[in-house]
């Protein structure tokens, strides 16, 4: 019993300094407004052309990288755009079989989720800017719907993608040739 308290203590004398240190970076962090107005910041991008123009080159854009646009509305300023991918019988199998070998490696709640569905969706919204120009804001997000109905939605926050898209809409406005591939 002794021997047994011993070990419980050594254990939380080694665990806790990571958990004080993990909660002094979380309370130390960045607040989420502030996380969120650095999003937005990364998402949007002035143009110094009319907001036609720049919705059909982000619009384009955004099509080259395979979005579907499920939505339309160019005379508000909103594009959006879709691109699905479901799951074939074998893609799910395969999930499975994983999952098996996992939990049966590492025990039962290993094996993950099994994903059915994964919608990438785009939204493009301009806004007319004081004095001439527009502001196109780019938001992408991740929607995965699994096997049990569950759905979880993870919203893209690194900045190299909307710095790709955007860098490709100024390409595209300014009459150059855009960069291949997706950003």
């Amino acid at each position: 019993m002794h021997t047994a308290f011993r070990c419980l203590s050594a254990c939380l004398i080694l665990l806790l300094p990571g958990c004080l240190d993990a909660n002094s970076v979380a309370l130390g962090g960045a607040s989420a407004a502030d996380r969120l107005a650095d999003l937005r910041e990364r998402q949007i991008r002035v143009f110094p052309q009319g907001e036609a123009a720049v919705l059909a080159a982000a619009r384009a854009v955004a099509e080259e990288d395979g979005y579907q646009v499920v939505v339309d509305a160019p005379t508000i300023g909103v594009v959006g755009g879709l691109n699905r991918r479901d799951m074939s019988d074998g893609q799910i199998a395969g999930q499975v079989a994983v999952g098996i070998a996992l939990a049966v490696l590492l025990g039962p709640g290993a094996g993950g989720r099994i994903v059915a569905r994964t919608d990438a969706r785009c939204t493009l919204v301009t806004q007319p800017v004081a004095g001439g120009g527009t502001r196109l804001r780019v938001s992408l997000d991740l929607r995965e719907q699994q096997t049990n109905g569950q759905e979880s939605v993870t919203i893209i926050r690194r900045e190299s993608v909307y710095q790709g898209f955007l860098d490709r809409v100024t390409a595209r406005l300014a009459g150059q040739p855009a960069p291949t591939g997706r950003s």
